[in-house]
Formats: structure tokens, C-alpha cells, sequence
């Protein structure tokens, strides 16, 4: 979960970024802006969307973010936890992005940095939550923060 959740990621969106540094380069900001929102939408709705609905016809089930094979509970957890981190920091990116409209569309370069600021801050806690076991649960009416009863497998008897 970790792995995709950061290094594929990042692979994948490194032609997005260079792309979107050339047409900044050239002065086409709104170019860069509708590549990097474009790309993203895409990956959400169909990288998403297509093979849950693929697993849903296959199997007649729905499609369980956190499930692994049996003795593997503890990394499923881990594994929703990641998610739910990672979909509070999308939250927070689509927060700054409505301010930046309402602002006109005028990022200084101190918003770009609390851009990177807050993808920062989506790795450092992505890898705090993988490397010390930590639960995230947003799920319910009272949210939980806990690391206590998770182990790694190799702690497991």
C-alpha cells in the first residue's frame, strides 16, 4: 500500500510535472493548472472507478478497499488507514485549490510552497503511519487515532 501509495504515484505523474513545468515555463499557467486537474480527475473516476466496476461484474461483490488474504488483518488496516490519510490530504488540496479560484487564479510562490508543504506532509505521514502501525479510522461519528493492538508480521506468533 505504501508503495503505490507514494512511488508509483509519483512515477506516474513525473510526465504530468514536466509537462506542466514546460507550459508554466512558457507562460501558460492555465495549461499547467488544467494538466495537473485534468490528470488527477482521470486517475480518481477511471484508474478508480474502472476496476472496481471490472471486480464488481467479475465477482457480483463489492469491492473491499481494505481486504487481504486471511492472517494479513493487521496490513489491511494499516492499508485503510493509509487511504483515509490520503483522502484528508486530497481534502486539504481541494481546500487550497478553492481558495486559489477565489483568489482569481493567482498563486504567489509562497502558496506553491504550501503546496509542497502539504505533500510533505502526505509522505512524512504516509510513512509514520506504514513504519509505527498507527489506525486511522474517520469512518464513524467519533474518528480514532491508535496504534495499540496492531503488529507487524513478523511480530505475529
Amino acid at each position: 500500500a505504501l508503495l503505490s501509495l507514494l512511488a508509483i504515484a509519483a512515477g506516474t505523474s513525473i510526465p504530468d510535472t514536466l509537462a506542466s513545468i514546460q507550459a508554466a515555463r512558457k507562460g501558460l499557467t492555465s495549461l499547467a493548472i488544467s494538466n495537473a486537474i485534468g490528470s488527477n480527475v482521470f486517475d480518481i473516476l477511471i484508474c478508480l472507478g474502472l476496476p472496481i466496476s471490472i471486480y464488481g461484474f467479475v465477482t457480483g461483490n463489492p469491492f473491499d478497499l481494505g481486504q487481504l488474504p486471511e492472517g494479513m488483518e493487521d496490513l489491511a488496516v494499516i492499508a485503510r488507514s493509509l487511504l483515509q490519510f490520503g483522502l484528508l490530504c486530497l481534502v486539504l488540496s481541494v481546500v487550497l485549490s478553492i481558495a486559489f479560484i477565489r483568489s482569481g487564479w493567482s498563486v504567489n510562490k509562497f502558496e506553491g510552497l504550501g503546496l509542497l508543504l502539504v505533500y510533505a506532509f502526505f509522505v512524512v505521514g504516509s510513512i509514520t503511519i506504514f513504519w509505527k502501525r498507527i489506525e486511522i479510522d474517520i469512518s464513524g461519528t467519533r474518528p480514532v487515532v491508535r496504534t495499540e493492538g496492531l503488529h507487524s508480521q513478523e511480530e505475529q506468533p
